[in-house]
């Protein structure tokens, strides 16, 4: 192939990713901003500048309450979309971790189902720019202590991820991979996580179930990320620009 013609087609190529990037590339943070059931804790509420997440963004809806509807909540660049959320749980809650980040404040305050109960939380009408190319859900939690006490099931759809208590949150993310209860359950198991990722989903809406198993369930934040991720196609890009200068010193 012509040498100008090649590097003629990936940067056509290179130009198509970076466009897809900038209108895929959509996100609906939602922050449960916890505090104590029957107290006068306030809520932790994160400020619209504030970025947290495994896919960082900034412009989060902050949920109070343990239960509630929101509608027309806004993307990460502060657009009002379709979509809404209705949650319930049987109480709420906060961590005592220290940060004052975007991420420590997401992760602070919670959902916090006890005993028996169970935090549902619904999200429907998600707008066809998030649905066109499916979507994916990071649900994020965060325990009181890692003693291993507390098991928790996260559901959506057909997918189900079980968690062992992390302990106070500490700025990394780790994800929750374990598909079965017997697996976390078992007393050498200390893979301690703090949130699950479920992925290609494509309906207009989902239900999330957190099954306080053992205790408690927590529920402190969800990302609603559309496909392709920002990350994914950033690694395209770089595979791109490595062929190119790998080409070019051919």
């Amino acid at each position: 192939m012509n040498r100008k013609w090649f590097f003629g087609i990936l940067a056509n190529a290179m130009c198509s990713l970076f466009l897809a990037s900038t209108a895929n590339a959509e996100v609906i943070g939602l922050n449960f901003s916890g505090g104590v059931t029957g107290s006068s804790s306030s809520p932790i509420q994160m400020t619209a500048a504030q970025t947290a997440g495994v896919v960082s963004t900034a412009n989060w809806t902050n949920l109070d309450n343990s239960s509630g509807t929101v509608s027309n909540l806004k993307n990460d660049n502060a657009i009002a979309t379709t979509a809404s959320v209705s949650w319930s749980c049987n109480g709420i809650y906060a961590t005592n971790i220290n940060g004052t980040d975007g991420d420590s404040t997401m992760m602070k305050g919670h959902l916090d189902a006890r005993a028996t109960g169970d935090a549902t939380v619904t999200v429907s009408n998600l707008p066809t720019s998030l649905t066109a190319n499916g979507y994916n859900v990071y649900v994020y939690f965060d325990a009181i202590t890692n003693t291993g006490q507390v098991i928790t099931g996260y559901t959506i759809g057909s997918q189900t991820f079980w968690t062992k208590d992390t302990g106070t949150f500490d700025g990394t993310y780790i994800q929750a991979t374990a598909t079965d209860r017997a697996t976390v359950a078992d007393t050498g198991y200390t893979t301690f996580t703090n949130y699950a990722r479920f992925t290609n989903l494509t309906d207009s809406g989902f239900t999330l179930a957190a099954d306080s198993d053992t205790f408690r369930a927590e529920v402190a934040g969800i990302q609603i990320v559309s496909v392709p991720e920002p990350g994914t196609l950033a690694i395209l890009v770089t595979g791109l620009i490595g062929l190119i200068v790998w080409r070019r010193k051919r």
